[in-house]
């Protein structure tokens, strides 16, 4: 298959195809991958758990690092489908469609894809081949001639068969640029959500359908049964193929969680521009998550949320889903075109809405019919209107009533139709005399009204007689130069008006449940409003007093902006009808009017004949008068008028009473006209050769129309069918080298895988040096730094040092004198020195002599000692001996003389009186 981008997509191609395109190119095989680590370790907080079918997809394409060749076998399948991991399946859809080439994480989600519907596709073919006939028919009844119904006019194309040579098989695959597996899975997914089995013919008509809804940019399945289980199939082809600026899903069974799945599908995409999912039985939860989802959207420009009659109607909830979408309308900025359609959000949605557009400048479209937003929703949007930049609003059946439409009528620039002194200052408060000026509008409009009311018949049908516009125009004594006047004055009048006027130029109003009141301030308006380009008004009641408006017959000829105007079963009464068939002869810028539904008589068709006739307004290009109970004489007088229209070319008279006075009539109108090409005459009692007469001339003017253009658009038509013939015979080549294109793509995509690994690598290791170089340019900052430092530091240490050294060699000058004198010193002390030391000398020699004497002495001195104390131990031992014969032992101090009695106590002893010897502290004093 291919991509958008026109590169390869692998896995999508037969087993026989791929098996040849690796021979050609044989692609490397991948690293071995490592083994998986525990469920612990390998599943983050907040992980899927293995046996849900998120966490399967979560483990098999998220947590893996690497993805092998071959597709994994080992996977567990999931228990059930219900739960389909539709995250972390789109984050590997949309991770291989922001990378523009199929990698081995697209192989690895098609081989799950395969797993989760084994069982369906087994009872399918492989093959999603089909035959090119039934594609050649799809075109011919695209193209054929339509069937005529009673319905003539237009030109119808001729079916062309295609020639035999063109009758091939089509690969489907290759048609839609989708892989095999997700078709299977769109298949499969159908079948489930419809509760039936896949089988051959189905998937035959599934083909053949996909083929004719999504072979273009737009995948279109409405009514087609979707459900759930098939959207997410859809959200993976709208990931994996970009081309896709569409998605047209109405009319099936989404629910809530189709919602879910298309929010999801919404927050990647960025290729998806317009979505439709109306009627899908979508809640405020699943709107919810749209509105979430585009708020970080920046491609989708139109939503359809709306709701159309059956059981599938979406329901919104004001007070759940008005948040929601004004924060939407604040944020988002490229989302132009919201439908609302029947959702059910009333009043109070409508408050959210206004306070929403408020300042938003991307929203062009809102449809919010159906919604009974009541006159309190039609007064909230009217006053955003200023302030936002909307075009298109369609506010039908809402039943605003005439509170809504004068809120409206106001905010588009009413005008006040009455003089109102502080009305008028505020309206005319550019000048001088507002009184004054809202008089004179006043009454240019009535001046306006009695003109275009005077205008008679004759009047008209003497404009369409007249030969040229300029011959009637100066005819002062026709209605129809008054009618001018009073234009141009009430213009003039209306210039000069200070009204702000809002950006609207397309307002759906049908069956708005007002009266003529409301109707004619909002008609009104378009004598000043030059901005608005379309109004539908259909079905509201125009009729009053004088049976039938007549605001329209202010506005019609003083408004040039207004191109389509619809007033389809508005009750406008005969007298209202021939009022706007007089204010039409001199409108310039009508070119659609729809007054089908109101009945007309034949006084109001010769009116409006004679006003097509009059040749004053050349720029109506289609009128509606369905169903309007035209007769015979009333066919005849509008066909009288068409004879010399050179403007109308689509009139529809459907469902009429017309019977062959009308048909021939028509029939001689159309051989002077030149200019119609669609007559619609169902639902009328007309012979069928007047039929064919009235096509034949229709047929004739169309081909006037084409040979009026220029040569060169004619030549280029020619051209283009040309070209539209080679295209067809091109494209049968084109198959016929598809599958040799499709080897060489292979080959090249296994290059290409070569090539990306090598630059991923290359990327990878440039990462690394540039890292690497950050880091070694911070630290060389840091060392430039510190050197800086340094280099500051040296200076002033140099300065410091400078100074230290001055001061040093002063000093060591002082020192230099001082060591001089010192040296001086020591040269006297050294002399000095040597005399002392011979003195010295000679002293210590005798000393030295008188030492030894001395010594020689105390030797003798010590033999002598030691003799006496040989001489007293031997005393001593002798006194030892002879100790007890001695009074007090061998101890003196205990020696006492024994005295007389008497002398001792007449006469104390001198002995005693003495005190008794110390004791001698050694033997050698002893002795």
């Amino acid at each position: 298959c291919e991509l958008t981008t026109g590169e390869p997509q692998r896995g999508t191609a037969e087993q026989e195809e791929e098996a040849a395109a690796r021979n050609m190119a044989p692609v490397p095989q991948p690293p071995p991958m490592a083994p998986p680590a525990p469920m612990s370790a390998r599943e983050p907080r907040g992980a899927p758990g293995r046996d849900t079918v998120d966490g399967f997809l979560y483990q098999t394409h998220v947590r893996r690092p690497q993805f092998g060749k071959c597709r994994a076998s080992s996977a567990k399948r999931p228990r059930s489908a219900s739960g389909a991991g539709i995250r972390a399946t789109a984050a590997v859809a949309h991770a291989a469609a922001v990378s523009g080439r199929p990698g081995r994480e697209l192989d690895q989600l098609l081989a799950t894809i395969e797993k989760e519907y084994a069982a369906d596709l087994q009872k399918i073919s492989h093959s999603w081949m089909i035959t090119g006939a039934s594609r050649a028919k799809r075109k011919s009844s695209l193209t054929g001639d339509e069937t005529m119904n009673q319905s003539v006019g237009g030109e119808s194309g001729a079916g062309s068969s295609l020639p035999g040579s063109m009758v091939h098989e089509v690969d489907v695959s290759d048609e839609l640029g989708l892989p095999r597996e997700i078709l299977g899975a769109l298949l499969a997914g159908k079948c489930r959500d419809q509760k039936i089995s896949a089988t051959g013919e189905r998937q035959r008509r599934f083909m053949d359908s996909m083929l004719s809804n999504c072979a273009g940019k737009l995948f279109a399945m409405p009514d087609s049964c979707v459900g759930p289980e098939c959207m997410k199939a859809i959200m993976l082809a709208l990931m994996l193929c970009e081309r896709y600026t569409g998605l047209n899903l109405s009319c099936n069974k989404l629910g809530d969680e189709g919602a879910a799945t298309v929010a999801l599908a919404l927050a990647k995409h960025r290729t998806l521009q317009d979505l439709d999912i109306s009627a899908n039985d979508i809640s405020q939860k699943g709107a919810n998550a749209i509105f979430e989802s585009l708020k970080l959207n920046n491609s989708v420009r139109s939503l359809d949320i709306s709701s159309k009659c059956g059981a599938l109607r979406n329901h919104l909830v004001a007070r759940v889903n008005a948040g929601p979408l004004e924060e939407l309308l604040q944020v988002n900025r490229t989302l132009t075109k919201l439908m609302l359609s029947a959702t059910g959000l009333g009043a109070d949605g409508a408050a959210g809405l206004a306070r929403g557009l408020v300042g938003n400048t991307s929203l062009l479209m809102l449809d919010l019919s159906q919604n009974d937003v009541g006159s309190k929703g039609a007064v909230y949007i009217s006053e955003a209107l200023t302030a936002c930049s909307l075009e298109e609003l369609n506010l039908s059946d809402n039943r605003i009533g005439d509170e809504g439409l004068g809120a409206l009528a106001t905010s588009l620039g009413l005008l006040p139709t009455e003089v109102d002194k502080e009305v008028d200052a505020k309206v005319w408060s550019g000048l001088s005399e507002p009184l004054k000026a809202a008089s004179k509008y006043v009454e240019a409009m009535h001046s306006l009204k009695r003109a275009v009311v005077d205008i008679t018949l004759a009047d008209l049908q003497a404009a369409d007689t007249s030969q040229s516009a300029d011959t009637w125009h100066a005819d002062k004594s026709s209605g129809l130069p008054r009618v001018r006047e009073a234009a141009t004055a009430l213009e003039t009048s209306v210039k000069v008006a200070d009204v702000t006027l809002p950006k609207l130029k397309v307002l759906h109003l049908s069956n708005s449940g007002g009266t003529a009141v409301g109707i004619r301030k909002l008609e009104d308006v378009l004598q000043i409003n030059k901005r608005l380009e379309k109004l539908v008004l259909d079905q509201n009641d125009h009729r009053d007093s004088n049976n039938g408006s007549l605001a329209l017959v202010v506005t019609i000829p003083t408004n040039r902006t207004l191109r389509h105007l619809c007033l389809a079963s508005c009750h406008l009464g005969p007298m209202g009808l021939s009022s706007l068939a007089k204010a039409l002869a001199v409108n310039q810028g009508l070119r659609t009017l729809n007054l089908s539904g109101n009945p007309m008589d034949e006084q109001v068709a010769s009116y409006l004949g004679a006003a097509l006739g009059a040749g004053g307004n050349k720029g109506l290009r289609h009128l509606n008068l369905s169903g309007c109970h035209l007769d015979d004489a009333g066919g005849v007088r509008l066909a009288a008028g068409l004879a010399s229209n050179h403007g109308l070319e689509v009139l529809l008279l459907r469902n009429n009473s017309l019977h062959e006075a009308s048909a021939l009539a028509l029939t001689e109108a159309l051989e002077r006209n030149t200019s119609m090409t669609q007559i619609n005459l169902e639902l009328n009692s007309i012979d069928m050769r007047l039929m064919v007469k009235i096509k034949q001339l229709l047929g004739r003017n169309a081909k006037i129309r084409e040979k009026g253009l220029p040569g060169k658009y004619r030549q280029r038509i020619k051209e283009l069918k040309q070209f539209e013939q080679e295209v067809e015979w091109l494209n049968c080549g084109l198959e016929r080298n598809r599958l040799m294109k499709r080897k060489a793509l292979w080959k090249q995509a296994a290059k290409f895988q070569e090539l990306t690994d090598e630059k991923e690598m290359g990327k990878r290791r440039q990462r690394e040096a540039e890292e690497r170089i950050e880091e070694l340019l911070i630290t060389q900052n840091n060392v430039e730094e510190e050197i800086r430092a340094l280099e500051a530091k040296l200076g002033t240490l140099r300065q410091e040092g400078s100074y230290e050294i001055s001061q040093l060699n002063l000093r060591i000058e002082g020192v230099q004198g001082k060591m001089e004198s010192v040296g001086k010193h020591l040269q006297s002390t050294r002399s000095q020195l040597e005399e002392f030391e011979d003195k010295a000398s000679n002293e210590i020699e005798k000393k030295s002599e008188e030492l030894d004497r001395a010594l020689k002495g105390q030797n003798s001195a010590a033999l002598l000692a030691s003799a006496a104390q040989r001489g007293l131990d031997s005393f001593s031992s002798a006194l030892k001996a002879i100790g007890e014969d001695i009074a007090g032992g061998d101890n003196p101090r205990q020696r006492m003389a024994r005295l007389n009695p008497e002398e001792g106590a007449s006469k104390p002893s001198k002995d005693a009186t003495k005190k008794p010897l110390a004791r001698p502290r050694s033997g050698r004093g002893d002795r």
